[in-house]
């Protein structure tokens, strides 16, 4: 956004985030992004389909993390594959829907809700792996 954009707020706050998307000069079906930095809280795990799920620990406000699943197919599947706990990563990924219906034992369905982070791309900050290789 440039200085000289300026954004029109009314009490409507659909209009607002157009508003800000057009100036962004975004459409409205690339909202569905996010950008997440924080560390990695144990090895990524890979599954036998080559998907690689990681967990996140993002600081916020407070100084208690927020901690996100999020999954990682192919090339940035492989390319998270080789980082290790505690090594400072950022991601820019979308929210994708994850509803399916749980059989219990008696036999009845039960939804279950969820939510996945799907990684687009990911950039290691900073290994942990490559400090204590350097003090040792």
């Amino acid at each position: 956004m440039t200085q000289s954009t300026i954004i029109h707020v009314t009490t409507t706050p659909i209009v607002v985030w157009q508003s800000l998307i057009l100036a962004m000069g975004l459409k409205m079906n690339e909202v569905n992004r996010l950008l997440l930095k924080g560390n990695l809280t144990k090895e990524p795990m890979t599954l036998n389909n080559g998907v690689v799920k990681i967990r996140l620990a993002v600081d916020n406000k407070s100084n208690t993390p927020n901690y996100f699943d999020v999954v990682c197919f192919k090339e940035v599947a492989q390319q998270v594959a080789s980082f290790g706990k505690g090594d400072l990563i950022a991601i820019e990924g979308c929210l994708k829907n994850n509803n399916y219906n749980k059989t219990l034992p008696d036999g009845t369905e039960v939804p279950v809700y969820g939510n996945d982070i799907i990684a687009n791309s990911v950039n290691l900050i900073f290994s942990k792996g490559d400090n204590r290789n350097a003090t040792n």
